[in-house]
This record gives C-alpha cells, sequence and structure tokens, in this order.
C-alpha cells in the first residue's frame, strides 16, 4: 500500500503544473527558444554592419532650411543609402557568432537614457526583404524592424555588440 501511495503522489506530482518538477522544466524550454536569433541569422541571405546618420545628423536643404524627409533608414523597403557612413558584409562565421551574442542571457539590468540617436544598424538580408536592429551605444536604446530576436538588451550585449562594429573598424559615432 505504502508503494502504490508513493506512485501515485509521483505521478500527480509530474503531471501537477505547479510541482517543482514542472517549474524546473520551464526554463529548458525558455533555453531552446534563445536560438531564434541566431537561426534566423544564419539563414539570412546576407548579414551587414552600417553606420549611418541620424535625423538630428542630416543637414537642413540648403533652399528651403527644412530637414530631410529621407534620413529614415529605409525608404520603401528599400536601404537609404545617402545617410551610410561605413558598410561591412559579415562572412557566414562572424554572422554566426553575432546571433550568439543577440541570444545571450540577460544578467543585468539597462538605465536607459532618453536620447535615442543611433547611429549603428545589423542588417538582415533575407528573400529580398531588409530586417534591422538600430542601436544607440549612448543611451543603449534600440529599434527593431521584423528582426526575431528575444528584444532584451544588457551590458554586456552592448559592450560585445560595440566590439563587433570596432573589430571592422568602423569610427563613425563611435567611441
Amino acid at each position: 500500500m505504502h508503494k502504490v501511495f508513493t506512485i501515485s503522489l509521483l505521478l500527480f506530482s509530474c503531471s501537477n503544473p505547479h510541482s517543482p518538477a514542472e517549474k524546473t522544466a520551464l526554463p529548458l524550454v525558455h533555453n531552446s527558444q534563445k536560438s531564434i536569433a541566431h537561426n534566423f541569422i544564419t539563414s539570412a541571405d546576407s548579414i551587414v554592419l552600417i553606420s549611418h546618420q541620424t535625423y538630428d545628423d542630416s543637414p537642413p536643404d540648403s533652399k528651403t532650411g527644412k530637414l530631410p524627409s529621407g534620413a529614415n533608414l529605409l525608404d520603401s523597403g528599400r536601404l537609404n543609402t545617402s545617410i551610410i557612413q561605413e558598410r561591412v558584409r559579415l562572412k557566414d562565421i562572424e554572422a554566426v557568432g553575432l546571433g550568439q551574442i543577440l541570444d545571450e542571457k540577460v544578467t543585468d539590468d539597462i538605465i536607459y537614457t532618453a536620447c535615442f540617436d543611433p547611429h549603428h544598424t545589423i542588417l538582415a538580408y533575407k528573400d529580398n526583404k531588409i530586417s534591422y536592429i538600430d542601436l544607440c551605444f549612448d543611451c543603449k536604446g534600440f529599434d527593431v524592424h521584423d528582426f526575431p530576436f528575444e528584444h532584451t538588451m544588457s551590458y554586456a550585449k552592448y559592450n560585445k555588440l560595440k566590439a563587433v562594429f570596432k573589430s571592422h573598424r568602423f569610427t563613425y559615432m563611435i567611441d
């Protein structure tokens, strides 16, 4: 009778959604999803890093004095090349490393400031479509456009991403 009770208790605890066994299984599911950016990057046609001007950097029109409306990163789904300062296409092995950085678990909190003046972007070209993560290394803010990743950043991720840009000799608006 004692054995039957123990087996019943074990079976019940494994099927109970609030049991410790289930709670320890949840992070494993979460970890299997941590390859979202990596899978997206490795399946992309190409991964390109760029530095670029932003709306605030664009000079006003010499005739009208107005800031250009074309200071956006994409114009009708195409890259606005007029604002690009530097551009590097990553080799496959470099793209894999970038995906690993983006998929890293966040271990620290970021205190965001309000500037959000991004100058560095990770572009993913896939099936004639551009996806991107636009980064502001000053305030640690970012903007994402059709780029699947866990939308969390940390100081460690920002430092690693900044190091990737620097390793490719980016100098525009990066210290």
